[in-house]
């Protein structure tokens, strides 16, 4: 009886050893992605915390934290294309949002030669509204160490669509962040 109990507890003990191992997870070479400790294989992380991955998408208005860039993407608005605006042909409803990007690390970025910014509404592509007239699209102006930028950036919603989301990420395809919003 005392050796099974005693085997039990042996047991019992590098079961436990077992799951208070963690992880680091190694940094990626995007300068959007979060440094942070891996969770252990027999933890689930709560499926409603947002982390701006595809399946748990930040909502809008929410800033995302990576290594050497930080990410806010405003609420989405109803927007008015200017007469020179140019969106593909398509139909639907024009939204603008508002892209804030700040740079702590020690080199400098360029949004419109480093940066995609990708959105789906419904099941359709959202296409972008070019509008030089109303101050819409990406800069062409390098963020500088140390410095925040902000631009808008505008698509055409279908009239259909029940939900925007927003992937914004980097030209090297090192993965995107997220943004996600229930349409009314």
């Amino acid at each position: 009886m005392r050796i099974i109990l005693a085997a039990a507890a042996a047991l019992a003990l590098l079961g436990l050893a077992g799951c208070s191992a963690t992880t680091t997870g190694a940094a990626t070479t995007s300068q959007l992605a979060t440094t942070a400790a891996a969770t252990p294989a027999h933890v689930a992380p709560a499926a409603s915390t947002p982390d701006g991955s595809a399946s748990r998408p930040y909502p809008f208005g929410a800033t995302h934290h990576g290594q050497s860039l930080d990410l806010t993407v405003s609420k989405p608005k109803s927007f008015v294309p200017s007469d020179t605006a140019f969106a593909d042909g398509a139909k639907g409803s024009a939204v603008e949002f508002t892209i804030t990007m700040s740079n702590h690390a020690n080199q400098a970025f360029n949004p419109l030669q480093e940066l995609t910014v990708k959105a789906t509404a419904g099941d359709s592509e959202a296409s972008e509204i070019d509008d030089s007239a109303n101050h819409i699209g990406e800069p062409d102006a390098d963020l500088l160490p140390g410095h925040t930028l902000t631009w808008q950036h505008a698509v055409i919603v279908p009239s259909a669509a029940r939900d925007l989301t927003v992937a914004i990420g980097t030209i090297a395809g090192d993965g995107a962040i997220y943004y996600s919003v229930p349409l009314a």
